[in-house]
């Protein structure tokens, strides 16, 4: 797990991946609607993980750069 993860961050620094905060805010409207919650209580709720939220979000992009780039 720790390798699958330095090997992710390696790849997202490599390629200057990021999730946009246009990404962010459509994956915070899909847990909103997901759990019947508006989406001022899911950002409330997610507050003090909202790094740890971008950064998942972040390296599922570099996990589907991977998947579409493997020659």
């Amino acid at each position: 797990e720790a390798n699958h993860y330095f090997a992710l961050t390696a790849v997202k620094e490599a390629e200057k991946i990021e999730a946009s905060e246009v990404e962010v805010a459509q994956e915070l409207d899909k847990l909103a609607a997901q759990y019947g919650m508006e989406l001022e209580a899911v950002k409330k709720a997610l507050a003090n993980q909202m790094a740890d939220f971008v950064n998942q979000l972040t390296l599922r992009k570099v996990e589907d750069f991977l998947y579409e780039n493997n020659d």
